[in-house]
């Protein structure tokens, strides 16, 4: 009797270990890097939410700076107004939901958001420029059809 408990433990005991280890390994998925541009992405959603013109500004092209100067002028001339309307037009955008690479420097993000007032999800369109990821764009996500 005790030699059949023997053979049946060597039999059960790496049986046990193996189904451990698989459980665990299924329980432990590993998950995807998160894309860079995705990390800036929420930096961007966090000084937006926060109104800092100047850490907004910094997610940007270059080419988009001057208005950074237009808007902090607005800001100082009628603070509760430009307050109103940069809670009407600036995007919030929230979880991601895709991200698809159009290239080596270009990805387009589709998130929750919010835009002019009405819950979608948003395109954020971000390019890599001088070795840093900006946004491009945002706008509402429209639904491609099968043809």
């Amino acid at each position: 009797m005790k030699r059949t408990h023997h053979i049946l433990a060597m039999f059960l005991l790496p049986a046990l270990c193996a189904f451990t280890l698989v459980s665990c390994g299924k329980d432990a998925e590993e998950k995807k890097p998160e894309h860079p541009a995705v990390a800036v992405l929420k930096e961007f959603s966090e000084a937006v939410a926060q109104k800092d013109i100047d850490k907004i500004f910094s997610y940007m092209p270059p080419a988009m700076q001057m208005l950074k100067e237009v808007a902090k002028k607005e800001m100082e001339k009628d603070p509760a107004k430009f307050a109103k309307e940069f809670e009407k037009m600036a995007p919030q955008l929230g979880a991601v939901k895709s991200v698809e690479e159009k290239g080596e420097n270009e990805v387009l993000i589709v998130c929750e958001g919010k835009m002019e007032g009405k819950s979608v999800l948003a395109d954020v369109t971000m390019k890599k420029e001088n070795g840093k990821w900006v946004v491009v764009s945002a706008s509402e996500h429209e639904e491609k059809s099968e043809e």
